[in-house]
């Protein structure tokens, strides 16, 4: 521990959203009730499971961070690869915004094709973080590369 080191037990909520079961839709439709639905009960251990959420940050934790990342106070870091996802994603982070009046700090990770939607991306505030640096497709989802 550095003297003067900040120190932060959560610093964002990832979420991954690349495999295909269940559907993209399920994903974002899951992510959608994670920011305007309290994760309750059954339906908060199912939105963990299908947004792979981090061991990191439990069901409770979820619930909690919830409102931080509507009221921008916390980064929500997507795994995604698919142009197509993050479009609907830029969409999604418009909503939350309108509904929480109030910005939402959203980046990509993964984000194989992102250079797509640069323009979309940067007009939206949205960090991109390449993983890896040089991506290749290895996937039919990643093939627009």
């Amino acid at each position: 521990m550095a003297k003067g080191a900040v120190l932060q037990d959560v610093t964002a909520l990832h979420v991954e959203l690349t495999s295909s079961k269940p559907s993209v839709s399920t994903h974002i439709a899951a992510l959608r009730n994670l920011f305007f639905k309290p994760p309750e009960g059954q339906l908060g251990t199912q939105i963990q499971k299908i947004l792979k959420v981090s061991e990191a940050v439990n069901l409770s934790i979820c619930g909690s961070t919830r409102p931080f990342v509507n009221q921008g106070e916390l980064p929500l870091v997507v795994r995604v690869h698919s142009a197509d996802t993050m479009a609907t994603l830029i969409e999604l982070k418009k909503e939350i915004e309108a509904e929480h009046k109030a910005k939402v700090q959203l980046s990509f990770s993964g984000a194989s094709e992102a250079h797509l939607l640069a323009k979309e991306i940067g007009e939206a505030g949205i960090g991109v973080i390449l993983n890896p640096a040089r991506p290749f497709p290895t996937t039919w989802k990643e093939r627009r590369m």
